[in-house]
């Protein structure tokens, strides 16, 4: 019976083995996300890896993560300061606008609080794309903006993913960092692929169909 639950090619050990990947590229993104300029690279690096031990297909996960953060570092640099500038301006003004610290008009709120809800939602696609489909900058977020409407399920379920540890956590000890810098990024990024994973294979049927009709 022990050899059977504990066998190395057994359910139990291979979960075991895939939370200890995930363990590992969660260090790995919160190390590289540390020099802001590289937090685009380092996310769109767990995405990629991610999305690929959702379908099985990980071998050295270490060699994986370096090998999605080298590509197109260029562009994944760019597009992570983007979407980190826009964050921080948003999030900024609806801090204001809770905190009371200034008086907007009501439609000026609204407008905040939709702007920022479009963000959140286009940003839990944006490093995926990102990091599987060859796009520019622009098309990958005009893309991610409608992925997360078109797949308005999908996006809230993601959005759950990412909210679910840091709400449990806060309610339960109010002190997050040590769980995040364990848990925070690596575990919902995987959940997340595995939300996504339907939606990009049918995108990935659409691209071999045009290419082989070309």
């Amino acid at each position: 019976m022990f050899e059977k639950i504990f066998n190395l090619d057994g359910k139990l050990m291979r979960s075991l083995f895939k939370a200890a990947d995930i363990l590992w590229l969660n260090f790995l993104t919160v190390l590289l996300c540390v020099p802001v300029f590289s937090i685009g690279p380092a996310l769109s690096a767990l995405c990629y890896s991610c999305l690929k031990m959702a379908r099985d297909e990980e071998g050295s996960v270490t060699k994986m993560y370096f090998a999605a953060f080298r590509r197109k570092f260029g562009q994944t640099v760019a597009l992570g300061l983007l979407v980190t500038v826009v964050f921080v301006i948003f999030a900024g003004d609806i801090y204001a606008i809770w905190r009371g610290y200034a008086i907007f008009p009501p439609i000026v709120k609204l407008a905040s609080y939709v702007a920022m809800a479009v963000i959140l939602f286009a940003s839990l696609y944006i490093f995926p794309m990102q990091a599987r489909f060859e796009n520019r900058i622009p098309v990958t977020i005009k893309n991610a903006f409608w992925a997360s409407l078109i797949k308005f399920p999908k996006t809230l379920l993601m959005l759950l993913c990412w909210l679910f540890l840091p709400a449990c956590i806060l309610f339960i000890s109010g002190n997050f960092t040590p769980v995040f810098l364990l848990f925070g990024l690596g575990f919902p990024s995987y959940f997340s692929a595995k939300i996504y994973d339907s939606f990009f294979k049918e995108i990935e049927d659409r691209i071999r169909n045009s290419n082989g009709e070309d």
